[in-house]
């Protein structure tokens, strides 16, 4: 599994210098992970709704990275952000969409991504 962002520093720093790619259900920040693997974080607004909405749409886009992207090479720090729409929005959607602003993003290599689906 890739490793997460654990501080509000490395947020900052991914948010503040990276570059972002969004569609209709996720916004993706990328930022070079200077050489090492990259790491992931997720973060979910308030907007979403209380905290139990907020933790259904943080463990739906992490399974969706799980299961629809497999577990390729992270080659940037990523921070992605779920919009409204993710609520009703269906799992293979989801994992659609992940997959297509990580490989857009430059995140992952896109011949790597497994995405079949879900």
């Amino acid at each position: 599994m890739t490793k997460r962002l654990s501080n509000r520093r490395e947020f900052r720093q991914v948010l503040d210098h990276g570059h972002s790619c969004i569609d209709r259900l996720l916004v993706v920040y990328a930022h070079p992970a200077g050489g090492r693997a990259g790491k992931m974080g997720i973060i979910v607004s308030r907007k979403i709704g209380g905290a139990v909405e907020r933790n259904r749409v943080r463990r739906r886009v992490l399974e969706a990275f799980r299961q629809g992207i497999g577990s390729p090479k992270i080659y940037k720090d990523v921070v992605i952000i779920p919009r409204h729409r993710i609520k009703s929005a269906k799992f293979s959607e989801i994992c659609a969409s992940l997959a297509m602003l990580l490989a857009k993003c430059g995140a992952i290599d896109p011949e790597e991504n497994s995405y079949n689906g879900v």
